[in-house]
């Protein structure tokens, strides 16, 4: 998250006034820096480097995380107004930081916060600014899943059913045969390989208990242009933060073997249609 350097400098005046120091004696405790340079960090001109950002803290009794960026709530809940367009209240987020805390998340894990975030608000159906699927289980046993998409105020359209395989870390996505509209998800959103377009499937990774690192998607679809039943496969790439089209098919160990035998079964009911 990025830094607010103007808040930053209100930070360090407070810890210079509370121990008593002028500009000039606080920048000789701080390495010899000149009055000047005090003057821009507290007005947010520009930031102290490394070294005089952790003899600051030390003198607050702080951290340097805490220096620029507030309380780890107080981080949290800029991250996803800023990233999720939502507004949580102080009362949310101090336990909610704490349990992100308690699962090892820190400051800078901004990506993986995100990604619990979302998937904490659809599985509880709170609105984000960005589209993403929240998911209904309709079978404990096979772990298969209704992917819905919010079209309006309480108004949701099944869009996939998803089987979630947690030993392989495998999301299988088929789109919904029992929808009107099926036919335009014969392929995959090509917005899922854009830079975090993945968020509209992972989202809800909390529901189908998958973890992005490791992390490979199959879509099961069906190629218009020559009526055959067509899988798709990607993997996440971490450093990208993107889904990446693998060009080798899955291997059958992969597959989930229902799901292709309906996208094979749409795609012949297809070519009946068409070709009889």
């Amino acid at each position: 998250m990025q830094v607010d350097k103007k808040i930053v400098g209100e930070r360090i005046r407070q810890i210079r006034q509370q121990n008593g120091y002028s500009m000039e004696q606080f920048g000789k405790q701080i390495g010899d820096a000149p009055r000047g340079s005090v003057n821009s960090w507290e007005k947010g001109v520009n930031l102290p480097n490394k070294e005089r950002l952790e003899m600051i803290a030390i003198m607050g009794d702080t951290t340097v995380n805490e220096l620029l960026y507030g309380s780890f709530s107080d981080y949290i809940r800029d991250l996803i107004d800023s990233n999720l367009g939502i507004k949580i209240s102080y009362h949310f987020t101090i336990p909610f930081a704490a349990q992100l805390q308690a699962k090892g998340f820190t400051y800078g894990d901004d990506i993986a916060i995100l990604r619990f975030a979302k998937g904490f608000f659809n599985a509880n159906k709170v609105a984000t600014t960005r589209p993403s699927l929240f998911y209904n289980l309709i079978s404990e046993q096979d772990k298969v899943f209704i992917g819905y998409l919010e079209v309006g105020e309480n108004e949701t359209v099944p869009k996939f059913f998803v089987f979630s395989d947690v030993e392989k870390n495998i999301l299988h996505v088929l789109p919904y045969t029992l929808n009107n509209n099926f036919e335009e998800n014969y392929t995959y959103p090509p917005t899922i390989t854009e830079p975090e377009g993945h968020d509209y499937f992972t989202s809800g990774f909390t529901a189908l208990q998958l973890t992005l690192r490791g992390f490979s998607l199959i879509y099961y679809g069906v190629d218009t242009s020559d009526w055959e039943a067509q899988l798709w496969k990607f993997d996440y790439d971490i450093e990208t933060d993107t889904l990446i089209l693998n060009e080798e098919e899955p291997e059958l160990s992969e597959l989930y073997m229902p799901f292709a035998k309906c996208a094979e079964g749409e795609a012949l009911y297809k070519r009946e249609q068409i070709y009889f």
